[in-house]
């Protein structure tokens, strides 16, 4: 029985269904978490994010194409500026997803990716103190290093859990975020 689960599930995979999900999973989640950090142009669709990045996919484009092209870190909302961001946001994304395992290199790599042409910006992890805007203070720099690698450790061995059904995957979120 398990073994025909398992056979279902990668013929499911290997359809065009699946690829068509796939990418509209992964346009919804480019849409969705800009659109919540209140950086997308007034006038861009979730319809819209699907076609250009659905576009920018099938074209084969590079991850870091040359020239970047610039635009503002935090977004503000400017039609092509919210393009670049959208297409880079896409890209890391797709680069994370394209990976067996998560290290703290393809996280910089990832985050490089994602912020390619942002102006103003500096790759790596925080060399200097910081805080939010409601005086919550984030780790010293000198710990993060060694926290991402606990943190993607702890996810490493819980995902593994959960694709051998030791541990649900709502458990291994509710975990990820305790870590």
């Amino acid at each position: 029985m398990q073994k025909g689960i398992l056979k279902s599930k990668e013929l499911l995979q290997a359809s065009p269904y699946m690829t068509n999900f796939s990418l509209r999973s992964l346009a919804a989640n480019v849409f969705l978490s800009n659109k919540l950090e209140g950086t997308l142009h007034a006038d861009v669709s979730d319809s819209d994010t699907y076609r250009l990045i659905a576009d920018d996919l099938a074209s084969g484009n590079a991850l870091r194409p040359e020239p970047a092209t610039p635009w503002p870190a935090e977004g503000h909302g400017v039609l092509c500026s919210t393009r670049t961001q959208l297409l880079q946001h896409a890209r890391a994304l797709k680069y994370i997803l394209s990976l067996h395992d998560i290290t703290s290199a393809v996280l910089l790599e990832a985050h490089q990716t994602l912020m390619w042409g942002a102006e103003g910006l500096e790759h790596g992890f925080r060399q200097q103190p910081s805080h939010s805007g409601t005086g919550y203070v984030y780790p010293e720099p000198g710990a993060i290093p060694d926290g991402v690698d606990r943190v993607l450790r702890t996810l490493t061995v819980n995902l593994n859990r959960v694709r051998t059904g030791d541990m649900d995957i709502n458990m291994m979120a509710a975990t990820l975020f305790s870590t």
